[in-house]
């Protein structure tokens, strides 16, 4: 499997001509809601190319999918030079509406009357550093090993705007000696709120996987140019739009995010246009943890730019199937069987929002035609649901799979949730999330390898629910304050030659939060009159809201000492000989619960030894 030309098929049944037009009869839907990180989208549920009608819009739908990353193919556009055709993309996009699935519009691919004969180097800058990094910058190797592949558009270096610069204003024309520019204009202005189509795109992802040859046949820094110059002509029409770049891939040209990098810190424009994009882009597939160490990667190459704060969207990510009707048998490389595609949905989400990456987009609702275009298996199989009746490649009974249901309890039980905490016990892999609307921990387990075992998670209610990818669930009571899942071990573990690796199937617990957090006290005389005060508080509930120190002086009045506290942490404080000091340390979970009312947890006299008082219960502190 060729994961690197997932686009080259279904670009490939645009030139073929495999397209149905939807009807453009569609209620106008209205202006899109901000889409938040813990957000879930789905890549190719409809196209210009290929609209399927409205059953498969809604199954995207009814999968609790936000967005549709959907395609805008140069060269289908502009037909003729000048000449723009969108009535079919109008229509798509005014059927995803229609129904509630918002868009991330995909621009990419030249149209082949600007395909340059050479690859000139861009002018994106003088070579200084943006005036925000004072830092020398590394030479990189600003280079992309290609004989061939997608070439980008002539003419990419010419001013963005008619009066010769690149400096946005309002009024002002775009240079139509600027061909990328003019074309990004008119999507643009087509499809913005309140544009000329009457729609609502408010998010642009640029080209896709430029650090792939077979995407992108030119430079980083040539890929930066054509990024700005997207960017200031998008935030010239819409202000409020958000522009992302192309997702990456992470193989092939291994230098280019780091060049890509350098490139935009070196324009001297970068530190007023916000480096020319709102979020970055990454792609992920089949090995899970990919989620976490490609997420942490981007971060890493935005070090020390301003920028690393920026979202980081996953706009394609998955694994295609084995072992059933349409893929091949099992084991095969860069594959799972279907119960490691459902478990690799669930894990996809943990271990990328550990590196605070999403929203995530899956590869793809339907398996439509792969990497090879077949019309019938072994063929591959990304897609949630096998492929309708009448489908060119494949054609099946449009058969929800178990990543289906997988999908749908994602994008129910893990929008609107922080991470709390993780770690990894006996080969259990334990991620706690909190969702403050509901005041529930929602804690995924799974095993990491391929033993089976028990996962144990301290209680923070008298009862909770466990829930499988199937949707199946069992209500349970911890017992000893615990509750204790069986879980089953790996059957998609890395092995030779195959880049796949997915734990064991996971389960969700969810309870409410209804325990209060727990606390520790020590005392320790330094001097005669000083002594120290080390604390500890912890909650594994929803997560430590307020600490705070609390005071007593012989047997007056409890005073609060100190607040805003760490979770953990010691100070040093002097007294007065003769009297007597007590403590206690009070805190406040994320779900409002409360320690309230001063317990003396430790005591002292000056000119006496520290006396030691019963603390509360106390749960080691995890990772958070």
């Amino acid at each position: 499997m060729r994961p690197e030309r997932r686009f080259e098929q279904f670009f490939l049944l645009a030139l073929l001509g495999f397209s149905l037009l939807l009807s453009s009869g569609q209620t106008q839907a209205g202006p899109p809601l901000p889409i938040d990180p813990t957000d879930f989208g789905l890549v190719f549920v409809n196209s210009a190319e290929e609209a399927r009608g409205t059953a498969r819009i809604q199954r995207a739908v009814s999968a609790g999918a936000r967005m549709d990353r959907f395609p805008l193919y140069w060269n289908n556009i502009e037909i003729q030079r000048g000449r723009f055709e969108w009535s079919r993309h109008d229509a798509a996009i005014r059927a995803n509406e229609a129904q509630g699935l918002e868009t991330l519009a995909l621009l990419l691919s030249t149209s082949a009357y600007y395909y340059p004969s050479t690859h000139p180097a861009p002018n994106v800058g003088s070579g200084r550093p943006a005036s925000s990094i004072a830092e020398p910058l590394p030479s990189l190797p600003d280079r992309q090993p290609c004989a061939e592949g997608m070439r980008p558009p002539g003419a990419l270096n010419e001013p963005i705007f008619a009066d010769g610069t690149d400096r946005p204003a309002p009024g002002k024309g775009i240079n139509p000696a600027n061909p990328w520019a003019r074309f990004v204009e008119e999507a643009v202005n087509r499809y913005r709120p309140g544009g000329s189509a009457g729609l609502n795109v408010r998010h642009w992802e640029i080209w896709n996987e430029p650090d792939l040859c077979h995407f992108w046949s030119s430079t980083p820094r040539q890929y930066a140019r054509l990024l700005k110059v997207a960017y200031l002509v998008i935030k010239q029409a819409d202000p409020q739009a958000t522009v992302i770049w192309g997702g990456l891939a992470h193989y092939g040209n291994r230098d280019f995010l780091e060049g890509l990098v350098q490139a935009l810190r070196e324009d001297p424009m970068a530190a007023t246009y916000n480096g020319f994009f709102d979020a970055a882009a990454s792609h992920q597939y089949s090995d899970v943890t990919q989620g976490q160490v490609y997420t942490q990667r981007v971060r890493r190459a935005l070090t020390g730019t301003g920028w690393e704060n920026k979202a980081v969207w996953i706009t394609e990510s998955g694994v295609p199937v084995c072992g059933d009707a349409i893929g091949p048998p099992c084991p095969d490389a860069h594959r799972a069987n279907s119960e490691g595609q459902a478990a690799y949905i669930w894990q996809n989400v943990a271990y990328t929002r550990l590196a605070n990456g999403g929203p995530i987009f899956h590869f793809q609702l339907h398996d439509d035609c792969g990497n090879e275009a077949r019309s019938a298996p072994p063929a591959d199989a990304f897609g949630l649901v096998s492929n309708e009746g009448d489908h060119p490649c494949v054609p099946h009974r449009a058969q929800p799979r178990l990543a289906y249901s997988a999908y749908q309890l994602a994008a129910r039980y893990f929008p609107q949730t922080q991470v709390l905490w993780d770690d990894t016990q006996e080969g259990v892999r334990r991620v706690a999330f909190y969702h403050p609307a509901t005041r529930e921990r929602r804690i995924l387990v799974w095993m990491t390898g391929d033993s089976s075992g028990i996962a144990r998670v301290p209680a923070t209610a008298a009862q909770g629910r466990r829930i499988g990818v199937d949707g199946s669930y069992q209500d349970m009571t911890p017992v000893n304050g615990e509750y204790q899942i069986p879980l089953p071990g790996s059957t998609n573990m890395r092995r030779s030659g195959s880049a796949t690796y997915i734990g064991g199937l996971p389960y969700l617990l969810i309870e409410r939060d209804a325990q209060p957090p727990t606390t520790t006290l020590a005392l320790k005389t330094l001097s005669e009159l000083e002594f120290e005060v080390t604390w500890q508080a912890s909650d594994l509930g929803s997560g430590l809201l307020d600490v705070s120190l609390w005071m007593q002086i012989d047997d007056g009045k409890w005073q609060r000492w100190l607040g805003d506290l760490p979770a953990e942490g010691d100070t040093a404080a002097e007294g007065t000989a003769g009297h007597r000091y007590r403590f206690a340390l009070l805190a406040t979970d994320g779900a409002g619960n409360a320690l309230t009312t001063p317990i003396a947890q430790a005591e002292l006299s000056l000119g006496a030894k520290p006396r030691q008082l019963p603390n509360r219960l106390y749960l080691p502190l995890m990772d958070r």
